[in-house]
């Protein structure tokens, strides 16, 4: 179940606002309050905010990683910390592509669509797309069916709404790693869903 049903939405008249990215500051602050708590692995302020960015700059995650690397010793910590972060990432891709994955053929599919555009993908529900989807799914996939699938992606947060038709995947990592299981795993249907 969605925010929205019927024709009530909890979110009325309220408006969206772009927030500021965390950057160095930020990793340099979580860092200094390291040290102040003599915690003794501690990476360098370049390498954490390279880990950092890898983390999709998620700061539960960087103190996942920081924990993790408090198993090393401290002269490893720079070593260590972007191999952590890039586990963690992969692991959290993961997830999310097993998400996509429980949702059908029909929902990967569809993900499939908006994960091929750079920017919004728009033309969900175009003939094309529904010739695509068939083509993926095997049998003959209608544009009522589009709708449920487009809104649980939604549900799970795996894509979001821009605009008008207008669709964006809502992690840039998962959308990396899709493309790089949709070509090993089937380059004539990835191939398919992207004309």
């Amino acid at each position: 179940m969605g925010i929205t049903v019927g024709d009530e939405n909890a979110f009325l008249g309220a408006t969206s606002v772009e927030l500021p990215m965390l950057g160095e500051d930020y990793v340099q602050s979580v860092l200094l309050t390291l040290q102040q708590e003599r915690i003794k692995v501690i990476p360098s302020l370049p390498v954490a905010s390279q880990s950092f960015s890898l983390l999709g700059r998620r700061p539960e995650e960087l103190q996942r990683a920081l924990r993790i690397v408090q198993q090393y010793h401290p002269q490893e910590a720079d070593l260590y910390l972007p191999v952590i972060a890039t586990a963690l990432k992969e692991a959290a891709a993961d997830i999310e592509i097993k998400k996509i994955e429980e949702l059908g053929v029909l929902a990967g599919a569809v993900f499939s669509r908006v994960v091929q555009a750079e920017e919004d993908a728009g033309g969900l529900f175009s003939a094309a797309a529904l010739g695509a989807y068939s083509g993926a799914v095997g049998r003959e996939v209608t544009v009522d069916q589009i709708p449920r699938n487009v809104q649980l992606l939604q549900d799970c947060d795996i894509i979001v709404r821009k605009g008008f038709g207008r669709y964006a995947v809502t992690d840039p990592f998962i959308r990396q790693n899709w493309r790089k299981r949709m070509a090993a795993l089937a380059p004539t249907i990835h191939h398919q869903l992207i004309t």
